[in-house]
């Protein structure tokens, strides 16, 4: 019987290094890109969760992956298991960043920030398990705040607009139980939207230059006729008119009815 010498050993062993070495080459960095063509992928949502797979097999996407070539790219994110997991970023045709996302589990996590065509910011967002909560500011291509508003669980709580100017236009807020959206110029509300977060109460307030309230009015359908009610400053209704049945009276109050 002729025993294996220490040469066959040897050649063994680098035979099992050559191998081992292949397939350290053959499995992929999570950290390098692989580059992936326009329409080479689809997207599942189920339950608000979007699901990335490939057209090919039809399986759930995991890696770094590019949208496009090294020279010009579109999209840009990571998936794990299907899901979007940390930066998501989206292009202009220009290669200028269009949106940067950050997601966790497949939701939006954290900023979301879009941009103008010039690189500058357009609109920074705050999100918490896919849902809007925080601070949300929109700007002019100067770098001036258009908005800026605070969400709580995707509704808003708090808003403010400017004009190119830098004047406030409007303000937005809560206050029992009403969503109150005031319309501002040169300081001073003229008119303020009301709306009932508990029913379907819609009204609006018109002011005087002085802040004295001038009217205060809604429109109300009962069955097949609608009602322009007037009420006092407190809510309560001092009278109502009958649009089809009373034209003449409604024309009193044709500079309003516009903003209602």
């Amino acid at each position: 019987m002729n025993l294996p010498t220490r040469t066959t050993y040897v050649l063994l062993f680098c035979v099992l290094l050559s191998l081992f070495s292949c397939n350290d080459k053959g499995r992929k960095n999570n950290n390098e890109p692989t580059f992936i063509p326009r329409n080479s992928y689809f997207v599942d949502s189920y339950d608000g969760i979007k699901v990335y797979r490939d057209n090919i097999y039809r399986k759930p996407m995991d890696g770094y992956f590019i949208v496009g070539d090294k020279t010009t790219k579109w999209e840009e994110f990571h998936i794990q298991d299907g899901l979007l997991y940390g930066d998501y970023i989206f292009y202009h045709q220009s290669g200028e960043k269009f949106m940067h996302s950050t997601y966790n589990k497949g939701k939006l996590h954290g900023e979301e920030k879009t941009y103008f065509l010039s690189g500058k910011l357009k609109k920074v967002s705050n999100y918490k398990n896919g849902v809007l909560n925080g601070k949300t500011i929109s700007y002019f291509e100067n770098g001036q705040i258009i908005s800026e508003s605070e969400f709580k669980e995707n509704q808003p709580i708090t808003s403010i607009t400017y004009n190119d100017a830098g004047e406030i236009e409007s303000k937005m807020f809560i206050k029992d139980g009403k969503s109150i959206t005031q319309s501002i110029k040169n300081d001073r509300v003229f008119k303020e939207q009301i709306s009932s977060n508990y029913d379907d109460f819609e009204g609006v307030k018109f002011y005087n230059d002085d802040n004295t309230m001038k009217i205060y009015l809604q429109m109300v359908d009962e069955g097949e006729d609608t009602y322009l009610v007037e009420l006092n400053e407190e809510g309560k209704e001092i009278k109502r008119v009958n649009l089809a049945t009373n034209p003449r009276e409604v024309s009193k109050y044709r500079k309003y009815i516009s903003s209602l």
